[in-house]
């Protein structure tokens, strides 16, 4: 007797992964943004993260003609690229407004807590979890009990950070150790959701500056002390790697990396929340000889014009710190027309 699926029929029956629009970053991320996982696009303000996830709304849209998108915004602006879609497209996109974390968390335990028959005809899954103030609909055109398989959180870095400073003020000692503690339960929600709907979570994130520690020099120390420039945005190492007994210092530049991770709490906790996403993308401004040089591709004439281009850095190994060196690069262009 045999018990459970085989797994040959699961993966005849996987549903396609859903297209981020780039076949080149589809073709990194194994055919594009699987169901059942998590995916973080980080990157300065301007960087095309707003696009990019537009750009994978459109083409899962496209593709899935009963599906539904959730858009989580924390600024109260929803992407225009998106109100300006056809109408059969924007009739199935619901903008929700939540400002604060725990509103966050409160919209995702109701979610995971609920069952489909609990949820009234009359209202989406987002407005059934909403509490009576603070979470805002921007528009809800839809009034389906069905679930989103695409959600797209715009801001969760923007939140955390609030929720930091706020603990800041009140001299929080284990500010690290807190804000593990809530992203950890945050994933894990995030997840049962996903698990639950057979759907898929993209995370964008803001980008802040922090050190960077050579992945061979595991031995080092991890002391990190933020600059006194009243941002939080310079971070000053004090690592140091001992050989032979004897202390010498590490070597470690600033680089940008995602804001939920340098922050006001900064620390060496963070891959117990990392480990639920399946893949981060950060994305960068590099120069276009430096792509055309070590890469075999080009960047698009829209993007050379003032001989720069943008390109995905592509994590490959989610257990690995997002200091790890192991990532692909993917030159691509905005179109904004």
């Amino acid at each position: 007797m045999s018990f459970g699926v085989p797994l040959s029929q699961l993966i005849v029956n996987a549903p396609k992964p859903i297209s981020t629009g780039l076949t080149a970053l589809d073709n990194e991320l194994d055919g594009g943004f699987r169901y059942k996982s998590s995916y973080e696009i980080y990157g300065i303000p301007g960087i095309g993260k707003t696009w990019l996830a537009s750009e994978t709304v459109k083409t899962y849209l496209q593709e899935n003609d009963d599906g539904k998108v959730l858009w989580i915004t924390t600024s109260g602006v929803a992407p225009q690229m998106l109100l300006r879609s056809e109408a059969e497209v924007k009739e199935r996109i619901e903008y929700i407004r939540i400002t604060k974390f725990t509103e966050l968390l409160y919209f995702y335990q109701k979610q995971v807590m609920s069952e489909p028959d609990s949820i009234s005809q009359s209202q989406s899954p987002a407005e059934s979890a909403m509490p009576s103030t603070g979470t805002e609909a921007i528009t809800n055109d839809t009034n389906s009990n069905d679930s989103y398989r695409l959600v797209i959180i715009d801001g969760l870095s923007r939140l955390l950070n609030l929720q930091l400073h706020s603990l800041s003020k009140k001299n929080c000692t284990t500010l690290h150790d807190t804000k593990c503690r809530y992203l950890i339960i945050l994933m894990t929600l995030i997840t049962k959701y996903n698990n639950k709907n057979n759907a898929c979570h993209v995370i964008l994130n803001d980008s802040m500056n922090t050190t960077y520690v050579p992945e061979n020099n595991g031995g080092a120390e991890d002391e990190l002390e933020m600059v006194e420039d009243g941002f939080n945005f310079f971070v000053k190492s004090h690592n140091y790697l001992y050989e032979n007994n004897k202390r010498r210092r590490v070597y470690a530049p600033n680089v940008i990396r995602s804001a939920l991770v340098a922050n006001n709490a900064l620390g060496n906790r963070d891959s117990r929340w990392e480990i639920f996403i399946k893949r981060r993308i950060g994305i960068f401004w590099e120069w276009e000889d430096k792509v055309t040089r070590n890469l075999d591709t080009e960047c698009s004439k829209k993007a050379t014009g003032n001989g720069r281009c943008r390109v995905a850095l592509v994590h490959k190994d989610r257990q690995k710190s997002s200091q790890s060196l192991n990532f692909s690069v993917v030159p691509f262009d905005i179109d904004l027309d």
